[in-house]
């Protein structure tokens, strides 16, 4: 692993108010009971054309998007990783989550399929761009992985867009590999191996760093958020 991964872990992946925070519900005073309905709500209200939110390009192929099906898959996933951004010493807001649907750590190679959602409120912000690295470098770290991959609809160009400044790129499109509204579609399959995100980290975290785009200021103020308790 390279220098750049050890600095954010020594940095216990937080920089400035933006910090990546592993889902644990023995930790009820900062995630408190039921807290994955929060997360599901989230990414329902986070996208204004559809009611489902960013639901079906989150947990794309997933037939069922239901609050039961989707908090029990969450609950399933280990890592879950709650993007938060600070908004006083006690108060935080979320900005997204990822995990993987796939992790292999035995042998040699190791490898994960990631999945995240960030909401739609923060788009655009660079809050979410320092998130993802800081989760990717999360990802990479604590887990010895020479490479992540992730799966998408072909359509969705943001996706592909936002991934590919931290070291992703496509590696292959399946015709009729998904089903989306009961109807086969393509979906689109990417990587990024550890050396490639490590360059791709150093630059991002140069520019967000150096231009004070770490999230200081009033981006996320007067949004309700979850207060930890002392």
């Amino acid at each position: 692993m390279g220098a750049i991964l050890d600095l954010i872990h020594e940095h216990n992946y937080r920089v400035g108010p933006c910090e990546v925070l592993r889902y644990d519900r023995a930790r009820p005073l900062i995630f408190p009971k039921g807290y994955l309905t929060r997360l599901y709500d989230l990414a329902k209200a986070s996208s204004r054309r559809s009611p489902l939110g960013c639901l079906p390009d989150a947990f794309c192929n997933m037939q069922d998007l239901s609050h039961d099906a989707v908090t029990a898959y969450l609950a399933t996933r280990n890592p879950l990783l709650v993007f938060a951004v600070w908004t006083s010493p006690s108060k935080w807001v979320e900005a997204g989550f990822a995990y993987f649907s796939l992790l292999k750590q035995d042998g040699p190679v190791r490898f994960g399929f990631g999945a995240y959602s960030m909401f739609g409120d923060w788009w655009g912000k660079p809050e979410i761009t320092l998130l993802a690295t800081l989760g990717l470098a999360y990802f990479f770290r604590e887990y010895g992985l020479s490479a992540i991959y992730g799966e998408r609809y072909a359509t969705n160009d943001r996706t592909a867009r936002f991934m590919r400044q931290f070291g992703f790129r496509d590696a292959g499109t399946l015709s009729r590999y998904f089903v989306r509204d009961g109807q086969p579609v393509a979906n689109t399959v990417s990587e990024c191996l550890v050396e490639d995100f490590e360059r791709a980290a150093e630059q991002v975290l140069t520019k967000l760093v150096g231009e004070g785009g770490s999230g200081e200021g009033e981006n996320g103020q007067g949004r309700q958020g979850v207060v930890v308790k002392p």
